[in-house]
């Protein structure tokens, strides 16, 4: 049997309940707020008022031991991307649906981990229900994942931390303007800090941080493009 998580019971997450509850899967939901956690409760489901940033709450939930569907379904793009990035890496092989606000953010979704990355202002929940019922309405196959000129192997990607050294062509750019897409085909989840206590900024577009020596830039990509990125910082 399938056992859905879904994260983010809001008008979405409802409106996905809805159509899982007729199929009587197993649901779990999890959200912050107290009057969405006691909704669910009321209608059946099993419920998690936690903080999904953290690992332990992950695991504690189910992903890795038998959640075999992730629907992440927030109104924030940076907890979307967190849980999906998180929950691929304890589970390769849940099936992960997560929701962007924009087609800006479709496509970093998908290299952190999701199977379908769905901008709300195109698609309904019902169809977002439907896509991973069915899964060849995904337009991907197993261990495929799109990209916008062709498609990655999964296992050909790969995270990496790199610290940013004094002088190079990032030092004092901000983060809202760089664009490793399309100089080296690497997506940029964020950066690490080290002013504000190795404090992790998601690039998500709503922070202009400024990039400063010593910063650690978490990318994503195939490893001869990293490669490349890191003769270029030191060039």
């Amino acid at each position: 049997m399938r056992k859905v998580l879904i994260f983010g019971f809001g008008d979405v997450g409802r409106e996905i309940q809805e159509n899982l509850h007729v199929k009587n899967e197993n649901i779990i939901v999890v959200d912050v707020d107290p009057v969405r956690i006691e909704l669910a409760k009321s209608l059946g489901c099993s419920v998690y008022n936690c903080d999904l940033t953290k690992d332990e709450n992950l695991k504690k939930i189910g992903i890795g031991k038998g959640i075999t569907d992730i629907f992440c379904v927030t109104g924030d793009d940076e907890l979307n991307l967190f849980v999906t990035l998180t929950a691929r890496a304890l589970d390769k092989n849940v099936k992960i649906l997560s929701r962007a606000l924009d087609t800006h953010q479709k496509h970093k979704l998908i290299l952190a981990g999701a199977d379908k990355a769905i901008d709300m202002n195109e698609i309904s929940a019902v169809n977002i229900f439907n896509m991973i019922k069915r899964p060849k309405a995904l337009e991907v196959v197993d261990g495929i994942v799109y990209k916008e000129n062709g498609f990655f192997f999964k296992n050909e990607l790969q995270i990496e931390e790199i610290e940013i050294p004094s002088g190079s062509f990032l030092d004092g750019e901000y983060i809202i303007s760089v664009d490793l897409s399309r100089d080296f085909d690497l997506l940029m989840l964020g950066v690490l800090d080290r002013e504000i206590s190795n404090h992790f900024i998601f690039n998500v577009g709503r922070h202009n941080h400024k990039i400063d020596p010593g910063d650690i830039l978490v990318v994503v990509g195939k490893l001869e493009n990293i490669e490349l990125f890191k003769e270029a910082l030191h060039a």
